[in-house]
């Protein structure tokens, strides 16, 4: 009874993940933000959200996404859908093209984990304007059985 008790307190104090985290980085031309979970379960249907807030107008706005992003990973949507979508080695590439300053730009997505996807993986994010790396973001999701 003590080891039931105990597996509900620790979800009750979110260990076993669902509550999401936000990430922000201040690149010289925009702001980059990520609000996602970093523990889930495996399973889960979760939403996180990408906001690229630019304080300079951005010419050809790309989302690299680790491949993290997609491992184990069931895509449900990602809203808006890009203009563009490519792939160069482990990084899904979403291109959205210009971007105005001071105006923010939202992407959703919508994910499940799989419930065979367990363990660590990198869901790092950078935004580059054209050829020109604005921001990035290191993060790791945890998923567990």
């Amino acid at each position: 009874m003590l080891t039931l008790a105990a597996i509900v307190a620790l979800a009750v104090f979110d260990v076993f993940g669902q509550c999401s985290k936000t990430d922000v980085q201040r690149g010289a031309s925009a702001t980059l933000a990520v609000d996602a979970p970093n523990r889930l379960r495996g399973g889960l249907v979760f939403t996180s959200e990408i906001v690229i807030t630019p304080s300079a107008g951005l010419r050809n706005a790309r989302v690299f996404l680790a491949r993290g992003w997609f491992q184990g990973m069931s895509v449900n949507t990602i809203e808006p859908s890009p203009v563009g979508e490519t792939s160069a080695g482990p990084w899904v590439i979403l291109s959205f093209g210009p971007l105005h300053p001071g105006r923010s730009f939202h992407l959703w997505l919508s994910l499940q984990t799989n419930p065979t996807n367990v363990g660590a993986h990198d869901q790092d994010v950078s935004l580059y304007d054209g050829p020109t790396l604005v921001a990035a973001i290191h993060r790791n999701l945890f998923v567990f059985p």
